[in-house]
């Protein structure tokens, strides 16, 4: 009766271990099939964004060489006039027929001209009609036309759906029209399929489409298959010749997603997801990608099918494991069993070693009496060799002795142990193996002999690593990807608030990076990324994080910091000197040594902070910044002050791009005067006029125009303006001699089309060059002053004057004055400031005066504003001057009233 029991007692215990082991086995193998589904969805949605952006620069080529210029454009302004429309058509169709050709050729479809209120003009694609109102049914023309901006993005239409491009057209200034070029999402489809070749594709729309089409073209679309009341091109009634019907494949996908309910509210959500069908028994991968349009609304889903033979093995090995470890348990319990019944021959342990797995005895000294053939291939030791020996002889050194310590109380209190342990074979090779060791005791409850049973596991672990790299880190470096980061940084911000210590975050960024790929090729620079994540892995402490973000952007997390902020601050500070040190040697890449030093950004925190994840990284990203800003190859710890001056930098420079988009600036003129007040010109100042902020100080905006580069575009428009007003005085007999000053940024001189750019200024309002005076400070010169030297030459020999602004104040004016064709030196304010009290300021100007004169070059003095300053001017030499004396700087028509009250 008691081994009736027994036996019952057992398959109990054995059966709970088994489902519980199983159990394990398939969370595992769901989270394997969640990575990979995630990571063929990454991949699906990198593809498809290639594609697209593909597709945009195409079209920008096209846009940029056959339509933006001045033929086209003043074609389009003729097209103003209604008479003249017919004549335009024909004009701009055999001008860009051939041009149309080639865009075919190259996937796009509808290239069409609109006039400035969004009636069509030509569509090259038809021709034929034109005159219906775009504006009506496309919020793309819409708003090229009303806010003059480039738009992009799919929209459905109301025949065909595609991705649209829609530029403003701009003449001089006067919006005359846009131009659309769009691609349909059957070319879209074609070239995602280059991309990879093992998937289909199909697109879907949106229920919404048999509202937006006309009704004519209903029968040009289908019920989708894929799932209830969405659509898809018809195949047998299609607009396109290229439109082919699903293959067999995709036909049984569909089929198979129409009876998961799923589907269709997965689609409802406008998410990406994955669905799993199977076909044949095969697991296929479906990947649905939502598409928004302009308007960000959904437009429909990108499908891709593809068949998933990994998602099978990792069922093939569910089902192994499950059945190996049943097999296991079966074994342990046997032998459990008999042990029970106390058999002191271990008949159960020599019946046990006809099974595949390694099986060992020993004594209760734990000396080897036994081993079987399978102990043997594993570990290539023969019985002749382990016979008497510690199973010590199997250690791999790489488990502690405390692990040992651990695993024997175990054992020696349960009877049993059952664990993972890496061991050494013969050959010095390692080997992962899943061991159990089972106590035998006699009737007196004294263990005689000891049980191991184990089976290489190696492969299994090797095959788990990879699929945790693949997740967790990055391809190139080996080193831990975003996700991994993000993970170790949320557990280092739990951990801080048990040990309240500081943790750091240091973010770096590799200086002269984008030279390097530009210049050598990303080869090079991926072997230049390597080295940089084997140079920090070095570096940093054991359990320290390092990982890569993505291009040259690494970070590193340090944990256990002093809980003293000044302390931690220090230690971390240290570390990070350590890193810039070894980041700044030079890099062997295949022969060619390369220099690129680092930019660290440190973020501390503390449990008292009570950050996010995104929050810190945001903070070492801008402290990064600020060691960009300063020159690179710098240490930087984020500082909240300077974080809130970066970011109103960034709202301004946000308000900058609109202020240039809807002319919120004006021009000030702050008159030029000689010594009895007789005005000479005026100086042209930029001053803004915010709509919500008022007035901003150029001392406030202009350094950030500088440093986004919006500079050159604001200094442009401030040349053109000054252009056209100059040209207007000529038709005033009391302005017509007057000369105006405007300034250039280093920003404008350094571009390659700068003496084209004032030339054409110059000759598109009939300004006379001669009374133009373009204000460049000495030190903008320095950085290329053969380029500049060059390019002012150029400009002189057409007739434009150069003034020196606030001369004095650089490092090379003598060499300024020697080699640059300047007509004028203006005296900087600082020196009229300080000339009625220093002697060293009154003798520099007076310096300045007299090397001016033996140049044969006029002198004017800004900031004068006080009578004795001029006169003390005088004196010394000068007679033109510019000042609050005379007139602060005036809107234009006030400085009208100031010139005709002076006359």
């Amino acid at each position: 009766m008691f081994m009736k029991y027994l036996h019952l007692w057992i398959l109990m215990v054995l059966l709970s271990i088994w489902g519980s082991v199983s159990w394990l086995f398939y969370l595992h193998l769901n989270s394997d099939k969640q990575h990979l589904n995630q990571q063929c969805l990454t991949n699906a949605n990198l593809d498809w964004n290639a594609v697209t952006l593909l597709q945009q620069k195409g079209k920008d080529v096209y846009f940029d060489v056959a339509v933006n210029n001045t033929k086209i454009l003043s074609l389009l302004k003729e097209a103003s006039n209604p008479t003249k429309r017919d004549d335009v058509r024909q004009a701009l169709y055999q001008l860009l027929e051939t041009t149309y050709a080639k865009m075919v050729k190259d996937g796009i479809y509808q290239f069409q001209f609109t006039l400035p209120d969004s009636t069509s003009l030509l569509r090259f694609h038809a021709p034929r009609y034109f005159g219906d109102n775009l504006g009506d049914i496309r919020s793309s023309y819409q708003s090229a036309n009303r806010f003059h901006k480039e738009v992009q993005g799919f929209e459905l239409g109301r025949i065909v759906a595609g991705l649209r491009y829609v530029f403003p057209l701009n003449l001089k200034g006067e919006h005359v029209g846009s131009v659309e070029l769009s691609t349909r999402l059957e070319t879209l489809l074609h070239h995602i399929r280059l991309l990879d070749k093992d998937a289909q594709y199909a697109f879907i729309f949106h229920p919404r489409l048999q509202n937006a089409l006309f009704e004519t073209f209903h029968s040009n679309y289908m019920p989708s298959l894929f799932a209830e009341n969405w659509w898809m091109e018809n195949p047998k009634s299609p607009l396109f010749s290229d439109i082919k019907p699903l293959s067999d494949y995709m036909n049984e996908v569909a089929s198979s997603l129409q009876q998961n309910m799923n589907v269709s509210e997965s689609m409802e959500q406008e998410k990406p997801f994955v669905q799993v069908v199977k076909l044949d028994g095969m697991s296929q991968r479906v990947i649905f990608l939502p598409v928004f349009d302009i308007e960000n609304t959904l437009l429909g889903y990108l499908v891709s099918a593809r068949p998933a033979s990994e998602l099978d093995r990792l069922d093939e090995n569910f089902w192994i494991e499950v059945l190996f470890t049943g097999l296991f348990l079966g074994l342990i319990g046997f032998i459990a069993f008999r042990v029970m019944k106390h058999q002191d021959d271990l008949r159960v342990a020599a019946t046990a070693f006809n099974v595949q797995e390694a099986m060992m005895i020993t004594d209760e000294n734990r000396k080897i009496l036994r081993v079987n053939k399978a102990f043997s291939d594993i570990t290539g030791y023969s019985k002749e060799d382990v016979v008497g020996q510690d199973p010590k002889i199997l250690s791999s050194g790489r488990q502690s002795r405390e692990f040992y310590m651990d695993m024997w109380a175990e054992l020696n209190e349960k009877g049993v142990w059952l664990g993972d342990v890496w061991n050494r074979r013969k050959s010095g090779q390692e080997y992962y193996e899943r061991l159990s060791i089972l106590a035998v005791k006699n009737r007196q409850g004294v263990v005689t002999h000891y049980v191991g049973a184990f089976f290489d596991i190696t492969k299994s672990k090797k095959d788990e690593a990879e699929i945790r790299r693949l997740g967790f880190f990055d391809s190139l470096t080996g080193l831990a990807n975003r996700r991994l980061v993000m993970n170790r940084l949320q557990h280092a911000i739990d951990s801080i608030q048990r040990t309240h210590q500081y943790a750091a975050l240091l973010f770096i960024d590799m200086d002269r990076f984008k030279n390097l790929n530009d210049t050598k090729g990303h080869e090079f620079g991926d072997k230049l990324l390597v080295q940089v994540g084997e140079r920090l892995n070095l570096a940093v402490r054991e359990g320290d994080t390092v990982g890569r973000l993505g291009g040259d952007e690494f970070v590193v997390l340090f944990e256990g910091l002093d809980s003293c902020l000044d302390k931690a601050a220090h230690e971390v500070e240290v570390l990070a000197e350590k890193l810039k040190e070894s980041l700044s040697e030079p890099y062997d890449l295949s022969g060619f040594s390369y220099i690129s030093t680092p930019s660290i950004g440190l973020a501390l925190f503390s449990d008292s902070h009570r950050l996010t994840v995104d929050e810190i990284l945001r903070k070492a990203d801008s402290a990064m910044y600020q060691a960009k800003q300063s020159g690179g190859h710098a240490v930087r710890l984020f500082d909240p002050q300077l974080q809130m001056i970066l970011e109103n930098k960034r709202r301004m420079e946000a308000d900058l791009k609109q202020a240039l988009m809807l002319s919120q600036f004006e021009l000030y003129y702050q008159p030029q005067v000689d010594q009895a007040g007789q005005i000479l010109g005026a100086e042209a100042l930029l001053r803004w006029r915010h709509p919500y902020k008022g007035w901003i100080s150029p001392q406030e905006f202009i350094p950030v125009a500088e440093e986004s580069g919006l500079i050159v575009p604001i200094g442009d428009w401030v040349v053109e303006q000054g252009c056209k007003v100059l040209a207007s005085w000529q038709e005033d007999a009391d302005l017509s001699a007057l000369t105006l000053a405007v300034n250039i940024s280093a920003e404008q001189l350094k571009q390659e089309d700068f003496v084209k750019t004032m030339v054409a200024y110059a000759k598109q309002y009939n300004t006379p060059v001669a009374k133009l005076k373009l204000e460049l400070t000495e030190s903008m010169l320095l950085h290329d002053i053969e380029d500049s030297t060059q390019k002012l030459n150029a400009l002189t020999n057409l007739g434009f004057k150069f003034s020196a602004d606030d001369f004095g104040t650089g490092y090379s004016s003598l060499l300024s004055v020697k080699n640059l064709p300047f007509q004028q030196i203006k005296i900087d304010q600082s020196f009229v400031e300080s000339l009625l009290f220093d002697s060293k300021a009154e003798a520099l100007t007076r310096s300045i005066i007299s090397m001016s004169k033996a140049l044969e070059l006029n002198v004017i003095a800004e900031g004068v504003e006080t009578l004795s300053q001029q006169q003390r001017l005088v004196v010394l030499g000068c007679y033109h001057f510019q000042g609050y004396l005379y007139s602060k700087p005036l809107p234009y028509s006030a400085f009208l009233a100031y010139c005709r009250h002076v006359v």
